[in-house]
C-alpha cells in the first residue's frame, strides 16, 4: 500500500492534465453539453444494429445529446470487446462524442456481498486485477473514461480487517483508494493510451466521501477532471435527506476544489416522488454553469413519465407538462428530419431488462413523451438564459476535505435564503465581507487565527452555534467569551436586540435552541427566541461580538436543522439581515425553501420550492432601476417601502438596496439580469 506522499509524486510524474475534453462538433446547447450514460447490458444489446439504430431514434425524439458515456464494466463483468468499435462508429458518424465508463462495483462478493457491502474489495487480488483489466480496455478503445461513483469501499472482509491495521477505516480506506487510483486505473491506461483521460465522479454524499475512501484532497490532483453527482431526488422520504438547494451548492464545491477541472453534473430520475423534482435537479445544477450535463442513463430517459401527487399542477410553473407535450411534437420532428431511419423491429423481438431496474425495452419506436423529454424540456428552457448570467457568487463558506459537523447544514441554509459559496480551503481571498463557518470548519488546525485574521481585516465572521462549541478550549475564548451550553429554549416567538417582539412571528410549534451565555455590554443577541409562555427569558439566535476592526456573528441553529423551515417569515427576515450584511444581493422577505442564486455582474434567480405561489422582496445594493426576466422580457420597476421594509423589526437591510417585489408560483423559479 502506498502512502499520499508517494501518490503525490506520481501526479508529477504523469504530469495529469485538466484541459476540457473537445467539444463537439455541432453543439446542440448555447451553454453546455448534454451527455447520457448508457449501462453495460444496453451496450451488449447494442451489438444487435438495428436495436442501436432504433434506440438513437428513439432517443433524438426526446431529448438533444452531444455525447454518450458507454459503460463497458460493472459488476465485475465487461462488455463483449469486439462490439465496441462498431457502436463507437455509429455515434460519431451522427457528430455524437463517444467515452467509457465504468461502474467499479462487485456485486458478486469477495467474501460474500454483505461483507463487500456490494463494492469492490482492494485487498482482494482479483478485484484488484479486474479493475485495471476495465482500465486497460478503456485505454484500448477510447481517449477518456468516466467512473461512475460506484468507486468507493464498504468492504469490511477478513482481508480488509487484517490490511486496516491501527488505522481508522476512513484512513485506510482513502489510502486504498488513492493507490487503486494511481496503479490500477491512471498508470496502466496512460501506458497504452498517454492521451487517455481519467474522470472521477463524485457523489452526492460529500459529508460522507472520506468515510468510503473518496480522498478530495489527493483525487482531484491525480485525475483529469472530476464529475459532480447532483442527485437530490426525494428530500423527506429518502434517508439520505438531501435538500434540493445542493443540486446547486455541490456543483460549486466541486467546483473550487478543482477549478476548471470539474467537468459537470450528472442526474437521475430515481426516488422521486413526482415528475417536478427531475427537471429541479437538472435547473439547480445548471445554475451553477456547468460545462457538461449527465443524465443517468439511458433506459430510464426512455421510461414512461409518472407525474406523481402534484397538487400545484394546474398551475403555471417553470415545469409545464402540457408544453412539455407540446414539445415533444416540435422535437419529434425534428428528430425525424435529422435522424437516420432505421427499419422497423418486428413487433415480437424484445430485449432484456438491464441489470439497475426494469426498462431498456428500448429497441421498439416510441411516439410518446417519455423521461428524457422532460429532460429536453428542461434543458432547453435554461439554456435560454444561461449566457446571460455572470459568475455565481454567495457567501464564502467552508468545508475542509473529510470533515465532520453539521452535515448538509449549507444545503439546508441555501434553502432558507443563504446564497452559499462553498469551499474546501478558508475562503481568505475573497472580497465577500462575511464569510459562513460550520461546525465542520473545526477540522482546519488554524482555524481561530484564520477568524482573527478576517476580523483584524474589517471582515464579517458569521460561525453556527455547532462551531462555537466545538472550538471552546481551542481559543474562541481569546475572540468573544461567548459559551454553549447544554441548555435548551423551546422558541414560539421572537424579538430584536431593543425588547420589540416581531409581528406575526410565532410558531407553529415550540422549536429547540441551544443557550449560548453572553457577558452584558460585551455583546447583545440582535434576534432572540423566547417561549410565550416565560416571555421573561428571551434568549439570543443571533448574536453580535466586536472584535478588532471587524465583529463575529454566531447564528444559533436549531437542534433539528429541518426546523430552520419553520422559522416564521419574518423572524427568518431578520436572522437573514444580521447574515447577509452588505452581500450585494439578499432576500429581505422570504420565506424558508425559497432559495436565491446571485451572479457578479447583478443576475439573479430565485426558486421556490413551497406548494404555493409566494411572494418575495429582493434588494440589490448597486441600486439598479429596474430589474428584467430573463425568460419573459418583462421590467419591474422597484417596490416602494418606507423605513426598512420587509416584514417586522428588522426584515428590511443592515444593508442598503434597492428593492424588488416578485411572486413565484409554485416549484418554480425566476430569473433576472438588473438594469442601469
Amino acid at each position: 500500500m502506498i502512502n499520499r506522499i508517494s501518490v503525490l509524486v506520481g501526479i508529477v510524474l504523469l504530469g495529469g492534465s485538466i484541459a476540457s475534453f473537445a467539444d463537439a462538433a455541432d453543439p446542440k446547447y448555447r451553454n453546455f453539453r448534454v451527455a447520457i450514460y448508457v449501462t453495460r447490458d444496453t451496450v451488449n444489446r447494442w451489438a444487435d444494429p438495428q436495436n442501436l439504430a432504433v434506440a438513437f431514434d428513439n432517443m433524438s425524439n426526446q431529448v438533444k445529446f452531444d455525447k454518450v458515456y458507454l459503460e463497458i464494466a460493472s459488476g465485475k463483468s465487461l462488455v463483449r470487446e469486439e462490439t465496441i468499435e462498431p457502436i463507437k462508429k455509429f455515434f460519431i458518424d451522427r457528430g455524437i462524442q463517444v467515452s467509457a465508463a465504468t461502474a467499479p462495483n462487485g456485486n458478486s462478493g469477495y467474501n460474500g456481498a454483505n461483507s463487500q457491502g456490494g463494492s469492490l474489495c482492494f485487498s482482494s487480488v482479483a478485484d484488484r486485477d479486474y479493475l485495471k483489466g476495465v482500465a486497460e480496455l478503456a485505454a484500448r478503445h477510447f481517449d477518456q473514461i468516466i467512473l461512475d461513483d460506484w468507486f468507493f469501499s464498504a468492504s469490511k472482509t477478513a482481508a480488509d480487517i487484517a490490511a486496516k491495521g491501527d488505522k481508522s477505516w476512513a484512513q485506510y480506506r482513502m489510502d486504498a483508494l488513492d493507490d487503486a487510483a494511481l496503479n490500477l486505473l491512471i498508470k496502466p491506461a496512460k501506458a497504452i493510451n498517454p492521451k487517455m483521460r481519467l474522470v472521477i465522479k463524485y457523489p452526492n454524499w460529500y459529508e460522507h466521501y472520506q468515510g468510503l475512501g473518496y480522498d478530495l484532497e489527493v483525487e482531484p490532483r491525480i485525475f483529469d477532471a472530476i464529475y459532480t453527482g447532483v442527485e437530490t431526488r426525494d428530500p423527506i422520504f429518502w434517508e439520505q435527506h438531501l435538500q434540493q438547494y445542493e443540486s446547486y451548492d455541490i456543483m460549486r464545491y466541486l467546483e473550487n476544489v478543482k477549478p476548471g477541472g470539474n467537468d459537470g453534473g450528472w442526474v437521475d430520475t430515481l426516488l422521486t416522488q413526482y415528475i417536478d423534482r427531475y427537471p429541479e435537479q437538472i435547473w439547480d445544477m445548471a445554475f451553477a454553469k456547468p460545462r457538461e450535463i449527465t443524465l443517468w442513463q439511458w433506459n430510464d430517459a426512455l421510461k414512461p413519465i409518472n407525474i406523481g401527487a402534484r397538487p400545484w399542477q394546474d398551475q403555471e410553473t417553470s415545469f409545464s407538462y402540457p408544453k412539455m407535450l407540446a414539445s415533444f411534437q416540435s422535437a419529434a420532428r425534428i428528430g425525424a428530419a435529422t435522424t437516420e431511419a432505421a427499419p422497423p423491429a418486428p413487433a415480437s423481438q424484445t430485449s432484456g431488462a438491464d441489470n439497475r431496474g426494469p426498462g431498456g425495452r428500448n429497441n421498439q419506436p416510441i411516439d410518446d413523451p417519455r423521461n428524457g423529454r422532460v429532460a429536453g424540456y428542461a434543458l432547453e428552457q435554461v439554456d435560454s438564459f444561461l449566457d446571460k448570467l455572470g459568475k455565481p457568487i454567495g457567501i464564502p463558506a467552508y468545508r475542509p476535505p473529510h470533515a465532520t459537523g453539521e452535515e448538509f447544514y449549507h444545503d439546508f441554509l441555501g434553502m432558507a435564503g443563504f446564497p452559499i459559496d462553498l469551499h474546501p480551503t478558508f475562503p481568505e481571498d475573497t472580497n465577500s465581507p462575511v464569510i459562513l463557518l460550520t461546525e465542520s470548519a473545526k477540522f482546519e488546525p488554524d482555524i481561530v487565527k484564520k477568524i482573527k485574521t478576517q476580523l483584524a481585516a474589517g471582515k464579517e465572521v458569521t460561525i453556527t452555534s455547532g462551531l462555537l462549541r466545538a472550538l471552546q478550549g481551542r481559543g474562541i475564548e481569546d475572540i468573544s467569551e461567548l459559551e454553549y451550553t447544554d441548555q435548551k429554549v423551546a422558541v414560539t416567538d421572537f424579538m430584536v436586540r431593543n425588547g420589540q417582539v416581531i409581528p406575526d412571528a410565532k410558531t407553529d410549534a415550540p422549536i429547540l435552541f441551544p443557550i449560548i451565555h453572553l457577558l452584558t455590554n460585551q455583546s447583545w443577541g440582535q434576534v432572540n427566541g423566547f417561549d410565550d409562555r416565560s416571555p421573561e427569558n428571551a434568549y439570543p439566535i443571533v448574536l453580535r461580538d466586536a472584535y478588532d476592526h471587524g465583529f463575529l456573528n454566531i447564528l444559533v441553529l436549531p437542534d433539528n436543522i429541518a426546523d430552520l423551515y419553520r422559522i416564521p417569515t419574518p423572524a427568518l427576515n431578520a436572522i437573514r439581515n444580521q447574515i447577509m450584511g452588505s452581500f450585494p444581493i439578499r432576500l429581505v422577505d422570504a420565506p424558508a425553501q425559497v432559495s436565491i442564486f446571485a451572479y457578479d455582474n447583478g443576475a439573479f434567480i430565485v426558486q421556490s420550492f413551497l406548494p404555493n405561489e409566494t411572494t418575495v422582496t429582493v434588494a440589490l445594493i448597486e441600486n439598479p432601476t429596474r430589474i428584467t426576466d430573463l425568460l419573459t422580457q418583462q421590467n419591474i420597476s422597484p417596490a416602494v417601502f418606507g423605513g426598512g421594509g420587509g416584514r417586522g423589526p428588522g426584515g428590511g437591510g443592515r444593508g442598503r438596496g434597492t428593492r424588488f417585489t416578485i411572486a413565484i408560483p409554485p416549484h418554480s423559479y425566476r430569473a433576472f439580469i438588473s438594469q442601469k
